[in-house]
């Protein structure tokens, strides 16, 4: 009966370990929309640190701690394949055309048109403050759409500031061989709230997008704003803060 138990145990184990899902499983439904950051790109790394609190991994808190470690580990190891990167201008090969974009500083990540496309087909174009033809990147001809950008900016007071879009549908662009295109991308934050009373009970939330209604972040001093919130009823007033989701 206890050899019984023990090697019931045991399979019991073995299965645990096999159910358990890969970091490549769940960062697979990420990757269409983030692409695999690259950490050495600004803004990727601290994207990185998200993980451990994001909503996109469950269950939440301590009870997936375990998988939240190693999916940062996976996400930052050298033998991950990640998006072609452009940092700086160079002569286009035969195939190629160039893009430019509205953003002085931060990056750009490029997907092939309505597909979902890994990290191997992506393209991550940099940007570092250049200038007219430095500004341009070579980028194989076909027809894109902006996956995600980040921009970074620092404030007169010295305080640096980040936003990050990402998702599907963003803008479409169609590069041709030899000819340049630019990509302008709405760089405002817009914010949206809503407030909806069901059952006695009021639910308060805040959507925030950018360019093409892409999911936004806005990140201060390399930590994500707070959003908060404040009813108003009369003389009375109720305060406090969202969870990000």
């Amino acid at each position: 009966m206890r050899l019984a138990t023990v090697v019931f145990l045991l399979c019991a184990m073995i299965s645990a370990q096999e159910s358990a899902p890969s970091p490549a499983s769940v960062f697979a439904n990420c990757q269409s929309c983030h692409g695999m950051p690259q950490v050495d790109v600004p803004g990727d790394d601290l994207w990185i640190d998200r993980v451990a609190t994001t909503a996109c991994v469950v269950p939440a808190g301590d009870k997936s701690a375990g998988k939240r470690s190693a999916l940062m580990a996976w996400l930052r190891a050298d033998a991950r394949e990640r998006p072609r990167v452009e940092r700086r201008a160079r002569p286009r090969a035969e195939g190629e055309g160039v893009v430019a974009s509205n953003i002085a500083q931060g990056s750009l990540l490029l997907g092939p048109a309505g597909g979902v496309g890994d990290g191997s087909v992506m393209i991550r174009l940099v940007w570092s403050g250049e200038k007219g033809a430095a500004a341009s990147r070579a980028v194989p001809v076909g027809d894109w759409e902006v996956r995600g950008y980040r921009v970074q900016r620092v404030a007169d007071d010295g305080t640096p500031w980040q936003i990050w879009g990402s998702g599907r549908g963003g803008q479409k662009l169609t590069v041709r061989a030899g000819e340049a295109t630019e990509v302008v991308l709405d760089q405002r934050v817009h914010v949206k709230p809503r407030a909806t009373a069901r059952r006695g009970q009021l639910s308060v939330g805040v959507s925030v997008s950018g360019d093409s209604r892409m999911g936004l972040s806005v990140i201060r001093r390399g930590d994500r704003v707070p959003a908060t919130y404040a009813l108003i009823d009369g003389d009375r007033v109720t305060a406090g803060g969202l969870a990000y989701g």
